[in-house]
């Protein structure tokens, strides 16, 4: 896994540090607290990303396998379908 603090998050993502700060605040941006720190990792951001996409298009990430197959992972396969 890449660890990542709030400047270093906000230059992957290509926003500013305040901007990932609000998200943070807001609990909208995956983040864990460690220590009183705070930090990001790549691999949640980048679901994040993928994930806030679908569901910018109408496709509901909890039900699609695309997020899944992008991310290199297998489809969860729990037989709901």
């Amino acid at each position: 896994m890449t660890y990542m603090n709030q400047t270093e998050a906000a230059k992957y993502l290509h926003v500013s540090p305040s901007y990932v700060s609000n998200l943070t605040r807001q609990k909208m941006i995956p983040h864990k607290r460690i220590g009183g720190k705070v930090i990001y990792t790549k691999e949640l951001l980048d679901r994040w990303i993928l994930e806030d996409s679908l569901r910018s298009v109408g496709i509901d990430p909890k039900k699609s396998r695309l997020s899944d197959t992008v991310l290199g992972e297998e489809p969860s396969t729990t037989g709901d379908e």
